[in-house]
């Protein structure tokens, strides 16, 4: 079993973030991921997964400022979106071929399913990165970016010989982005308070309307 985690990451700082969080979001854990960059860790759900969609959009409603959220799927894919006005306007996958769902029918038929759409095992299914674009990504970052360095490990071009695992991969990506990983390759259920004294923790605020 690989690992998965899924946060977000929010431009501004711990102070004033964490009102607009509690009331706007969900409870978490928010850890400073950079100089102006916060992390948030939301608290799982069902299946230890959490919904990063639905605090993206109230967030980058609230703040007026995009919102980044990072998904690392079972060590197969990440998956980055980006949310503006209480809506997803990118998204990037670093392995499209990995969200395909094989399966057989009842007619025992070999098919695949991407999202709620099923297709046959012969027609063409999508592989490699998709919406590998520096230039959205790179505002999220700290500082001047290597944004042809950034291409270049979205693409999954690391200069390593085997293929990099999925968390690795968003690790390098984020060093790119002069972010702290370690805020930013966990979730909620791995985190430890006493490893952060740094750490603030939230919880929606169901008082206000």
């Amino acid at each position: 079993m690989g690992t998965s985690y899924q946060n977000l990451l929010l431009i501004g700082e711990m102070a004033p973030l964490e009102k607009v969080v509690a009331m706007a979001a969900t409870d978490g854990w928010l850890l400073p991921a950079g100089p102006g960059r916060v992390a948030l860790l939301p608290r799982e759900g069902d299946l230890d997964v959490a919904d990063v969609a639905a605090p993206a959009k109230r967030l980058s409603a609230a703040l007026g400022t995009p919102v980044l959220t990072n998904e690392v799927i079972d060590s197969d894919a990440v998956i980055m979106t980006v949310y503006q006005d209480g809506r997803a306007v990118h998204r990037y996958v670093s392995d499209e071929a990995m969200l395909v769902d094989w399966f057989i029918d009842d007619d025992g038929r070999a098919m695949f399913r991407i999202g709620e759409v099923e297709y046959p095992a012969d027609a063409a299914h999508p592989t490699g990165p998709s919406g590998a674009d520096p230039q959205v990504f790179a505002p999220f970052g700290v500082g001047a970016v290597d944004r042809e360095r950034l291409a270049a490990v979205l693409r999954g071009e690391t200069g390593d010989a085997e293929r990099l695992r999925a968390e690795e991969q968003h690790r390098l990506i984020l060093e790119v982005l002069h972010l702290d990983p370690s805020a930013l390759t966990t979730a909620f259920r791995g985190f430890h308070e006493e490893d952060r004294a740094d750490a603030s923790r939230v919880q929606r605020d169901t008082t206000s309307a």
